[in-house]
């Protein structure tokens, strides 16, 4: 007599990685993470919820069923404005399996881009926002990267948060080229008739504690650099389209 050999149909789900560790990076910044998963069983496996443990770290999916054998990615963006020093956030992955819900963590820190002023990307989540810094030169550059099809999504925004009492003056040097390429303003209130209104923005003052938005309108979708003064410092500025 023979032993029947019982196999459940069931999915099973392997993550190649569960923790990511982005490093040091500026506050500001929101790094794009990659969690990667597999389908080791022999049914469809379906995530049907990820969780997040703050509203500072958003997850997605491409697809809600993966097929027996194959392999698919979940990616968490985290947000790091008003996020200073340690990160330690997780998502937790529900399936079809089962089992418990399984937990993938982001690591690492972030620092201020300068004690007295804040810079972030207060735009569209399309436009991943990074600084990149020359030792060399110390010298810290602001990257936007935008997806083609971003012009006719609205502009690009650099929000300026001044941390201190007292008034920082920031200029802007647009080179014929870039004027091609982009037009900016800055969104001022006009205190005489309480009204807002968009004004050319070849200087403006952030007053103390106060914050103003830079808005980046794309004319042409080719890459742009300009710079920022803040303060008479230079801050290089470019838009790539990925």
């Amino acid at each position: 007599m023979m032993n029947a050999v019982i196999v459940y149909a069931q999915p099973r789900l392997q993550f190649i990685n569960t923790e990511v560790n982005v490093g040091e990076i500026y506050e500001g910044e929101m790094p794009e993470v990659k969690y990667i998963y597999k389908n080791t069983g022999n049914q469809p496996l379906r995530i049907t919820q990820v969780k997040s443990s703050c509203g500072c770290y958003s997850p997605s999916w491409e697809r809600d069923s993966t097929p027996p054998g194959a392999i698919d990615t979940i990616r968490a963006k985290y947000s790091s404005v008003a996020h200073l020093g340690g990160i330690s956030k997780s998502i937790y992955v529900v399936t079809n399996t089962g089992e418990k819900d399984i937990e993938l963590m982001i690591r690492g820190s972030v620092k201020t881009f300068a004690p007295d002023l804040q810079l972030y990307s207060g735009g569209s989540p399309m436009v991943s926002f990074n600084v990149v810094e020359d030792a060399k030169i110390k010298q810290r550059s602001i990257v936007f990267h935008a997806p083609k099809g971003s012009k006719e999504k609205g502009p690009v925004t650099l929000v300026f948060a001044n941390k201190v009492d007292k008034e920082k003056e920031v200029a802007i040097v647009l080179d014929s080229t870039a004027r091609q390429m982009v037009s900016l303003r800055v969104l001022k209130s006009e205190l005489a008739n309480n009204k807002l209104a968009y004004i050319s923005p070849d200087k403006f003052f952030i007053t103390k504690k106060d914050t103003e938005i830079l808005y980046i309108n794309i004319l042409q979708e080719k890459n742009v650099q300009f710079n920022v003064l803040i303060d008479a410092q230079p801050v290089s500025v470019s838009l790539l389209f990925d």
